[in-house]
C-alpha cells in the first residue's frame, strides 16, 4: 500500500483557505513516504468560490519535507437542492467530473481515503475495485441528504473501514445505519501540526498596542450561529480588561473597543494570535472534532467550549470550562472567571499542553496508515491497481 488517493470535498490553495484541515493530514502521510494523490471537485457556480477564485484543474502541493502531492480539482455545476430519483443532482454532476478526471489522467491507487461519508459513497460509485476507508469528521453526517437509501445500501459494501474523529461521530454513523460490525472502525481525534502550532513569543500585542494587563479571548471559526460568534460578543460585554480576537469569515462583524481584531487570516498566521491570547472561546453547537480547539490547546490556551459529546474526547476539567453553548450567561461567567482567575488559567494551560502532546499529527498519520493496512488486507505494493469506472 504505497499509493493513496484522497477523495475530499475541497483543498486549500492561495486565497481560498476552505478545507484547510485537509492538507495537514495529507502532508503528514506523504511525509511518511507514501505517494499521495488528491481529487477535490470544485463548483464553478458556488458563490464563495467565485469570490475567492477557483483553483487550477491540476497542480502540485509540496510538503515541508519536499514531498510532492498531485492535486486534481475537476469542475462541476452545483444545482442547490435539486434531486433526481432521490439523489442530489449536484452529487451526480460531481461524480461525472470525477469520472472524467480519472479517465483523462489515468489515475492509479492502492486504497482510497474518502473524507466524509458522502465522499465515500461517491468513491464507491466511481471506483469498483479499490478498498475505501472513510474518515468521518462531519459536524453532522448528511450523506442521506445527498444519496437515496438504495444507493447507500448498494455501495456501502465497498467501504472497508471507518476513521472517526470522535466517539460522537462513530455513534452517529452507527445510528444512521452507515457503520456496522462488518466495518472496522477506530476513534482518532484530530491532531495538530506541532511545527505550526506551539507555545512561542508573539509580538501581536505590541503591533496592536494592547497592554500586557489586558486579557485576550481568541475565537477562531466561521462567523455563524453554529460556531457562536454573536454569543461570544454578547457574553464578553461588561467584563473589564477583556478584549476579543475574532478570527474567521462569514457574517460581518464590526470592530469595537472590545474587539481588537476580526476577520480572516492565513492559517499559518493564526498561531501568532493564539500565542498573544490568554484563553480560547468557541461555544459551537455542532462539530466532529474541532481543529481550531486542538490548535488552541497546542498553543497552551485554556478552552471555553461546549459541554456536548463532540468535545468529550479532548476536553475535560483539566484543560477547559465546558458550558451550554446556547447560554450567554454561562459563556459570560466562564469568560469572567478565566479573566480574573490567574491560577485557573495557569492550571488549565498546563492541562491544555498535556492534552496537545497526545494530539500530534505525525503519530495520528501513522495510526491511520496502520489501520488502513489492516483494513485493506493486501500488502502487494508491486501490484498497483488501476481505478476503473463503475459504468
Amino acid at each position: 500500500m504505497k499509493n493513496i488517493l484522497f477523495v475530499v470535498r475541497g483543498y486549500p490553495n492561495g486565497n481560498n483557505p476552505e478545507y484547510a484541515f485537509i492538507s495537514p493530514i495529507v502532508h503528514a502521510i506523504a511525509n511518511q513516504g507514501y505517494n499521495c494523490i488528491v481529487i477535490a471537485p470544485q463548483s464553478i457556480n458556488n458563490k464563495k468560490n467565485r469570490q475567492l477564485g477557483t483553483s487550477p484543474n491540476v497542480w502540485n502541493d509540496i510538503t515541508d519535507e519536499g514531498q510532492k502531492i498531485t492535486i486534481y480539482r475537476p469542475k462541476h455545476l452545483s444545482l442547490s437542492n435539486v434531486r433526481l430519483l432521490g439523489n442530489s443532482l449536484t452529487m451526480i454532476l460531481k461524480e461525472l467530473s470525477v469520472r472524467k478526471c480519472i479517465k483523462k489522467f489515468k489515475i492509479k491507487a492502492d486504497v482510497i481515503y474518502a473524507h466524509f461519508w458522502d465522499c465515500a459513497i461517491l468513491s464507491a460509485k466511481c471506483f469498483s475495485n479499490i478498498p475505501i476507508i472513510v474518515a468521518s469528521g462531519e459536524s453532522q453526517i448528511r450523506v442521506r441528504n445527498y444519496y437515496s437509501n438504495s444507493i447507500i445500501e448498494k455501495y456501502i459494501k465497498n467501504i472497508k473501514g471507518a476513521i472517526c474523529v470522535s466517539t460522537k461521530n462513530r455513534k452517529e454513523s452507527i445510528e444512521l445505519g452507515l457503520l456496522s460490525d462488518k466495518i472496522p472502525s477506530i476513534v482518532l481525534p484530530n491532531a495538530v501540526n506541532s511545527k505550526m502550532f506551539y507555545v512561542c513569543e508573539s509580538n501581536i500585542r505590541n503591533k496592536l498596542n494592547i497592554s500586557p494587563d489586558t486579557i485576550i479571548a481568541a475565537f477562531v471559526g466561521s462567523f455563524t450561529d453554529r460556531k457562536g460568534i454573536k454569543r461570544v460578543i454578547e457574553a464578553a460585554k461588561g467584563i473589564n480588561k477583556l478584549k476579543l480576537f475574532l478570527i474567521g469569515s462569514g457574517e460581518a462583524i464590526q470592530p469595537s473597543e472590545q474587539i481588537a481584531i476580526c476577520g480572516p487570516m492565513p492559517h499559518e498566521k493564526i498561531s501568532q494570535y493564539l500565542n498573544a491570547a490568554d484563553m480560547f472561546v468557541l461555544p459551537t453547537k455542532a462539530e466532529g472534532c474541532c481543529n481550531a480547539i486542538v490548535e488552541a490547546l497546542a498553543c497552551g490556551l485554556p478552552i471555553i467550549s461546549s459541554n456536548l459529546d463532540f468535545n468529550k474526547d479532548i476536553l475535560n476539567d483539566t484543560n477547559s470550562i465546558l458550558i451550554n453553548p446556547n447560554s450567554i450567561i454561562e459563556i459570560h461567567n466562564a469568560m469572567e472567571e478565566m479573566t480574573h482567575n490567574t491560577e485557573l488559567r495557569k492550571k488549565l494551560k498546563e492541562g491544555a499542553l498535556k492534552t496537545a502532546n497526545e494530539l500530534h499529527i505525525e503519530p495520528r498519520a501513522r495510526s491511520i496508515l496502520l489501520f488502513m493496512e489492516k483494513c485493506c488486507m493486501f500488502n502487494d505494493n508491486s501490484n498497483q491497481k488501476e481505478i476503473e469506472n463503475d459504468g
